[in-house]
């Protein structure tokens, strides 16, 4: 039976993702800080699928258990999915380190130590998949978020220099682009027009993922929203409050 990893399960947009992997007889390591408190879902996983599900205790801050952390996998998975994201309350993060450090941990150098000591061991049989989960804010540098920003924008580059360095391995690596996930509460029309429900985005993710798609954006509408915000020109894009 083969297994789908996720790192950072305890998400709305993860358990969907978990979901969707268990009904297709995939069986599931899901991790997390405190990931006990998923017993309940994975006793559903079980019920509904008749799949295995193993919860493991994952701290990406405890940087000297990640290899330790391969033990507890009884087999390496055929695929890696990486949700985990914290985000920063962006004035705290510019004062208070500890603030900016778990941003940078959950978005990037975490994911990365994790990711690197797996792929130690994918390379060795040739066949796999990664899904990293990125944001539309390392897209570009803004005001609002550039502490969260920067870890995105750098899980992205890795992402990309990964499936690069993966491809004649027959590893498999798709970037994506996330944008705003609808939680109920959106305030704004414009950003209840572009929210996503986890439910779409998690179906679209394991869509893409079995077509083997490179980067996609959730929706595709982002791509064409960040291209325009890209192309903005520094002197202008300066100047501007874009929320």
């Amino acid at each position: 039976m083969e297994y789908i990893l996720i790192i950072g399960a305890k998400s709305e947009l993860a358990k969907n993702i978990a979901d969707i992997y268990a009904s297709k007889g995939y069986s599931l390591y899901l991790t997390g800080r405190d990931i006990q408190s998923l017993s309940k879902f994975s006793e559903t996983l079980v019920s509904n699928y008749g799949v295995n599900v193993k919860l493991i205790n994952l701290d990406l801050n405890q940087y000297d258990t990640h290899k330790t952390f391969l033990k507890e996998l009884e087999t390496l998975p055929l695929g890696i999915i990486c949700a985990t994201g914290y985000y920063p309350n962006q004035l705290k993060a510019q004062i208070e380190t500890n603030e900016m450090l778990n941003s940078m941990t959950a978005n990037l150098i975490g994911p990365v130590s994790i990711i690197n000591y797996l792929v130690e061991k994918m390379s060795r049989i040739k066949k796999g998949f990664i899904v990293g989960i990125s944001s539309i804010s390392g897209e570009r540098g803004r005001k609002k978020n550039y502490i969260y920003g920067s870890a995105k924008s750098g899980f992205t580059t890795f992402l990309s220099g990964l499936r690069n360095d993966l491809f004649d391995q027959n590893i498999h690596v798709m970037t994506v682009i996330l944008g705003f996930i609808s939680d109920g509460t959106e305030s704004s029309f414009i950003k209840k027009m572009l929210s996503t429900k986890p439910r779409d985005v998690a179906e679209t993710i394991v869509l893409n993922q079995t077509k083997c798609k490179d980067v996609i954006y959730v929706k595709w509408y982002w791509r064409y929203i960040m291209f325009f915000i890209k192309n903005i020109p520094e002197f202008i894009f300066k100047r501007m409050d874009i929320k």
